[in-house]
């Protein structure tokens, strides 16, 4: 990393505001869901598996374009709960693209870059928090990979106008976005987000899912993939008109369920997420 990229990645990280306990990367709440995955209950389990073996879930990861998959889990547990099988599911799948490249990113033959956000994880904090993370993260995956101080020249954002503003942190992530070298695969993973679907978050949280959307269709020379979780039932999505029918992944039926209730092994893993993503990475 040059000594101007550093300098700008500090300016930016300074002016997300972000805070003393900020966390760039997903490990520690990877670990600690990986770790509690086997206590969630029967449905959340069953919930799970049938989510892994879906078909849309492995086209999502394979097609080779951008993509967005919207899980609807419709899990009657209480709301509360902060966790559930999805969380699961999504700390596997950082786990698969993320955590299990750094050794392909060592030797600078990883194409892929992740960054999470679990809401559950985060219950006293909003879409703005989110959406500061996310570029937290995704700016210090591309420290090494981008040159941010022209980036920064370019965009010409007042360090006052970021932080608690989400219309020019959405601007930024966006850039960001542009920003990233050609074949490079950007998996988001927003987990739980029905916990930030509420009234006082909807216009914010609207922002967000209207720019990551509006990244998932077809574009330049970068790939976005998003994937948004909602485990509960809902009795309102504000955001339902942004998704095409393709795009969202129901799991409604008693029968969905009970034909997956399997135990997860990670041979089962292997023999659907692995085999997805060495696709994935033999079409680029």
């Amino acid at each position: 990393m040059s000594v101007y990229t550093n300098e700008a990645l500090q300016v930016l990280l300074k002016a997300l505001d972000l805070g003393p306990d900020w966390n760039v990367t997903p490990d520690d709440d990877v670990s600690a869901i990986l770790k509690i995955g086997s206590y969630v209950n029967c449905s959340s389990r069953d919930l799970a598996v049938t989510v892994m073996q879906s078909h849309k879930l492995h086209k999502w990861i394979t097609c080779g374009k951008s993509s967005f998959l919207n899980v609807h889990g419709h899990i009657q547990d209480p709301k509360e709960q902060q966790l559930s099988g999805l969380s699961y599911i999504c700390a596997k799948l950082i786990q698969e693209f993320a955590l299990g490249n750094k050794a392909d990113s060592a030797k600078g033959e990883s194409d892929f870059v992740v960054i999470p956000w679990f809401c559950g994880k985060h219950l006293d904090l909003n879409p703005v928090v989110m959406m500061r993370n996310l570029i937290a993260q995704l700016l210090v995956q591309l420290s090494d990979r981008a040159d941010l101080g022209r980036l920064w020249n370019a965009m010409n954002i007042k360090r006052d106008r970021l932080g608690n503003h989400m219309v020019p942190l959405c601007d930024l992530f966006l850039a960001l976005v542009h920003a990233l070298p050609e074949g490079t695969v950007l998996f988001c993973i927003v987990d739980g987000i029905s916990h930030y679907n509420t009234k006082d978050h909807h216009a914010n949280l609207f922002s967000a899912i209207h720019i990551f959307v509006q990244l998932s269709n077809p574009w330049r020379h970068s790939y976005f993939k998003l994937l948004v979780t909602m485990p509960w039932k809902q009795t309102k999505w504000y955001m339902s008109e942004l998704f095409q029918s393709e795009e969202i992944l129901n799991i409604k039926s008693r029968l969905q369920l009970f034909r997956s209730r399997e135990s997860y092994t990670p041979a089962k893993w292997d023999a659907s997420i692995g085999k997805a993503k060495r696709a994935l990475k033999n079409r680029f």
